[in-house]
């Protein structure tokens, strides 16, 4: 939702405008895994205590893109995306989704992934990030990520290493 609030240095945190209903606490920070409630109802008294989030380190995700010939491929965004964060009116909002990108050798490493299964893949930056477009190229697989364990995924982009082709779509003359 739109209520947001910083934890204090003890971790307590309190987040008030909650209307009556149903609501779930999200928690998130860099060097961990994000944290999701319990379903949590707001009731007429207007107050919910004792909500704990644990947040965990997680585990990762490493490894080499490499174009069809072997060669390292630099500065490519590499992916991992949770199945179920793709499906409409998803509440996988935390650990959907989570990136990388390699270095001058190839190399990739994310960190902090919740424990689960993705589709890790690899595009370029000049890529539309959107997960049609992502999948479009079949340069993927699903890959179990266990609690606090790192797991070796090696990629080859098909697409990387060759040439691009330009140009316009028309019917009857018109731009498609």
């Amino acid at each position: 939702g739109d209520r947001m609030v910083a934890t204090k240095s003890d971790g307590t945190f309190e987040v008030s405008g909650i209307e009556a209903g149903s609501f779930r606490v999200h928690a998130f920070h860099r060097q961990y895994c994000g944290a999701s409630s319990s379903a949590q109802t707001m009731g007429e008294q207007g107050e919910v205590a004792n909500v704990v989030l644990v947040l965990k380190e997680g585990g990762g995700v490493e490894g080499y893109v490499r174009d069809p010939r072997g060669n390292p491929v630099p500065d490519e965004i590499v992916v991992a995306v949770a199945p179920q964060s793709l499906q409409p009116n998803s509440s996988a909002s935390v650990g959907g989704m989570y990136q990388g990108s390699t270095d001058a050798q190839g190399y990739y490493r994310i960190e902090h992934v919740a424990p689960g299964s993705y589709f890790v893949l690899a595009t370029r930056g000049d890529e539309e990030l959107n997960p049609m477009s992502l999948f479009g190229g079949m340069n993927f697989d699903l890959v179990t990520v266990p609690e606090s364990e790192t797991v070796r995924f090696d990629l080859v982009d098909t697409t990387a290493g060759g040439c691009r082709v330009y140009g316009t779509i028309t019917w009857r003359g018109e731009p498609v």
